[in-house]
């Protein structure tokens, strides 16, 4: 059986020869030719960061400065950690083993001018390879099968949602109000179709409704435990499906890329910002404050379905009933 051991270090571009397959929202995607079980995904924010300091200390673009090193690493050990912290809640069964190294992968100026947001570094015509944090995962086959169902936000605030409806669905269920009440249909008319399709499915079976609460009292226990964050805005992180006439699901990819091992705390940091009137620039801290309200919204409107009395606190005690989300995020985006 292939290792994935084998899989990072510099070997892989030597010997595996990873083709590259697509753009997701921080990652790239490759897969191994010869091995076609095998997914590749780059950090593109990494990528960027070591370009970004090569290109400003007069360095090739594909090489990777020492003195980042060890930044890095411990960027790669927080990466790790997450990832062991994630498996030990959630368990092995529904977390995918995964292997995560500082790699050489190739690349051509098309990609670095999408890991750049369009505007590539000096030079980057030139560059065939690049240095970043790479992760190494087996696919998961069943997921592609028929029904496919998960759970996933979408981008909420960019589909221009009834005010009122956003504003009640948030009270409760972020900020926890227990006056803020919504129906049913309120709920999901916030969400990507996705969502009513797995609750659908859900509401007329009842393994694949164990399964969902299953995973939504795993999750609640591991945020509320460590201030861990999932990235339900992205799709199919958090994939269901039917083995052996069970259902089970499968966490493909659902940790933020973010350096910060307490997401829900480097939120709760913009929160008080927000809170005050402060403006902070729309980098990290707004993707970090953007995933953590549409994942306590997502986890907890699902608990509520079911009746279950976890939730996911996500917003200090002083600060709740303070911010109003849709209004702020408006701001982020202008």
């Amino acid at each position: 059986m292939f290792d994935l051991d084998e899989a990072v270090g510099n070997e892989l571009v030597k010997k595996y020869k990873p083709t590259f397959l697509g753009k997701g929202a921080e990652q790239l995607v490759y897969e191994i030719t010869d091995r076609p079980g095998i997914v590749v995904k780059v950090d593109k924010a990494q990528m960027r960061l070591i370009q970004g300091w090569n290109e400003s200390h007069n360095l090739p673009l594909d090489e990777l400065d020492p003195a980042m090193r060890p930044d890095i690493e411990k960027y790669l050990m927080r990466r790790r950690e997450r990832h062991a912290r994630m498996t030990s809640y959630l368990g092995r069964e529904h977390v995918p083993v995964q292997r995560t190294a500082i790699v050489k992968v190739p690349v051509n100026k098309e990609i670095i001018k999408h890991v750049h947001w369009g505007t590539p570094p000096q030079g980057a015509e030139q560059v065939t390879e690049a240095w970043s944090v790479v992760t190494v995962q087996r696919r998961v086959p069943e997921v592609q099968h028929d029904p496919k169902l998960e759970i996933g936000s979408g981008h909420i605030e960019h589909q221009h949602p009834d005010p009122d409806v956003y504003g009640r669905v948030t009270r409760a269920l972020v900020d926890l109000d227990p006056a803020a009440h919504f129906t049913n249909e309120e709920f999901e008319s916030l969400f990507k179709e996705s969502l009513a399709r797995i609750i659908h499915f859900a509401d007329r079976d009842p393994g694949l409704q164990e399964a969902v609460k299953d995973f939504i009292a795993r999750t609640v226990r591991l945020s509320n435990d460590t201030g861990e964050v999932f990235d339900l805005v992205g799709t199919y992180n958090i994939s269901f499906f039917e083995r052996d006439g069970k259902w089970t699901y499968r966490l493909l990819d659902p940790l933020l890329l973010t350096s910060e091992n307490d997401p829900r705390a480097a939120a709760q940091a913009v929160m008080e910002h927000a809170a005050r009137g402060e403006r902070r620039d729309r980098g990290e801290e707004a993707f970090l404050l953007w995933s953590a309200v549409n994942f306590a919204r997502m986890v907890n409107g699902l608990a509520a379905r079911y009746d279950m009395t976890e939730r996911v606190d996500m917003i200090p005690n002083h600060l709740k009933g303070k911010i109003d989300f849709l209004q702020l995020f408006k701001k982020m985006n202008t």
